[in-house]
């Protein structure tokens, strides 16, 4: 008798797009660790392409939520280790998108942007062609914001 309202519930749980986004980080967290190094090239782009647009899809189901911060640094994460299998201008450009929207991150989520933030310093600081005594300097509010 309780066992269709009950399993209704499971249901409607189970499918929110906040318990997703809870349950997926650690499923793709262990999907890029497991990324066999052993395997070729190939197969080991495939599998990062996978978990990317895996991450892509919990980000969408988790919009302004908090559970937004640790997918968008999973996907930092990725994306460098597709950069370091495949250096295309395409996967860079889609890595340096991802930092800007890292950055916006509140300050309780600080430590998950900090990487992200620091590559786009270096990135900016590059393009200027700044000296190092510039870069330096540059460092500076940087620092200031952690």
């Amino acid at each position: 008798m309780f066992r269709i309202p009950l399993l209704a519930l499971c249901f409607t749980l189970a499918s929110s797009p906040l318990l997703v986004a809870q349950e997926d980080l650690p499923r793709l967290e262990e999907g890029l660790k497991a990324v066999d190094a052993g395997a070729s090239p190939a197969r080991q782009r495939l599998a990062v392409r996978r978990l990317i647009r895996n991450a892509e899809k919990a980000l969408d189901e988790a919009g302004d939520k908090p559970e937004r911060w640790p997918l968008l640094e999973f996907l930092f994460r990725a994306r460098q280790q597709l950069i370091k299998l495949d250096d295309d201008s395409k996967h860079r450009a889609e890595m340096l998108a991802t930092c800007r929207e890292l950055v916006k991150a509140p300050d309780e989520f600080a430590e998950l942007r900090l990487h992200a933030d620091l590559l786009l310093s270096q990135v900016d600081q590059a393009r200027k062609g700044d000296s190092p005594a510039a870069r330096a300097e540059a460092l500076r509010p940087f620092v200031a914001r952690y």
